[in-house]
């Protein structure tokens, strides 16, 4: 079995892992239920904004609203009480890790990490900021058939972020995985690799439902940008490292084992299952596992768990879209999509 100190991250419901799931749906999930009054409805000059949200995301609600000339925009806010909440689960978290800070002194710190982690995301200012980053990116500009959306950087404050309507279908939708050209879904993971080795940006939340299809232009437009994060040149080296390894699986073997992670792949598949479903993490090779978290944690510090998840959440994204995947392990399905992609 794991450790103590990392069943509290990743092992049960009581962990980090369920309370952060509980603090998206504790506190404001009911405010849906109790109706319009419920809402914080937002004031834009200029613009006449619904009286109800027509979004509904884990921390944030978007509301349509249409201008004098008729034109159509969305309006993001967070929603009612998420920070409040948000930090009452950090705090149980962080007297949590004090006990098991007895086993493993590094957890306080992840958690830590964490923590800022996902306030940040609260953070519309932050979001602007990190869009700007994203649309000036040499990756995107490599990707035409992706798009970012068009926000308003005059208007958007921070605690509001105002951007033009994306007239688009999620890519979690059922009906895209039919309808979606295949190479436009290569081209997001294209897109994502791109941005990771031309700009040192990271999509941590590259799940299906930040990705929707224009069927009419037939293209996809990214959104949600508060988790984008830019890397550290330590991790950067060690993820390019790994990506430009060589297809031949010795190779990558290789290359991982120059950095100390031998079996990252085992962690990274544990994480993807757990993104798609509500299974426990189980990796292959419990100890290699939890020997590979340490070494990760102890040499890069803070970019350790977003790279982690960036990379969890893109192969659980193919996974979920029903791209062809080969039987060939994980680290040699990213160098493929990477080498095809250049």
């Amino acid at each position: 079995m794991l450790p103590a100190a990392y069943q509290f991250i990743v092992g049960s419901s009581d962990g980090l892992s369920g309370k952060l799931q509980q603090y998206k749906e504790i506190g404001y999930s009911t405010a849906v239920d109790k109706g319009v009054a419920a809402f914080d409805v937002p004031s834009v000059d200029g613009l006449c904004v619904s009286q109800r949200p027509s979004f509904a995301g884990s921390v944030s609600y978007v509301f349509e609203a249409r201008d004098a000339a008729a034109q159509r925009w969305s309006v993001k806010v967070c929603k009612p009480g998420v920070q409040k909440t948000l930090e009452g689960e950090i705090a149980w978290l962080t007297a949590g890790s004090v006990l098991s800070g007895i086993i493993n002194s590094s957890l306080p710190a992840a958690i830590d990490r964490t923590a800022s982690s996902l306030l940040r995301e609260l953070d519309m200012g932050h979001e602007l900021a990190m869009w700007s980053k994203v649309r000036d990116s040499k990756g995107l500009a490599a990707t035409p058939e992706i798009q970012t959306t068009e926000v308003d950087p005059r208007r958007s404050t921070a605690d509001m972020l105002l951007y033009r309507f994306v007239d688009g279908v999620p890519l979690s939708d059922p009906r895209c995985i039919k309808a979606v050209p295949a190479r436009l879904l290569g081209c997001v993971i294209a897109c994502m690799f791109r941005m990771l080795h031309y700009d040192a940006l990271v999509f941590a939340d590259a799940n299906a439902g930040n990705f929707l299809w224009n069927s009419q232009q037939n293209k996809i437009v990214m959104i949600d940008y508060g988790a984008v994060v830019p890397l550290s040149k330590n991790m950067l080296t060690f993820v390019r490292d790994v990506h430009l390894a060589q297809e031949d699986p010795r190779g990558v073997r290789s290359c991982l084992l120059v950095h100390g992670v031998a079996d990252l792949e085992e962690c990274l598949l544990g994480q993807a299952q757990q993104f798609w479903s509500d299974k426990p993490v189980r990796f292959r090779s419990l100890t290699s596992a939890d020997l590979t978290m340490k070494t990760l944690g102890a040499e890069f510090g803070d970019g350790f768990e977003v790279v982690v998840r960036h990379h969890a959440q893109l192969v659980a994204l193919i996974e979920y879209l029903q791209v062809e995947i080969c039987t060939r392990p994980l680290m040699e399905e990213i160098v493929r999509y990477y080498t095809h992609a250049r």
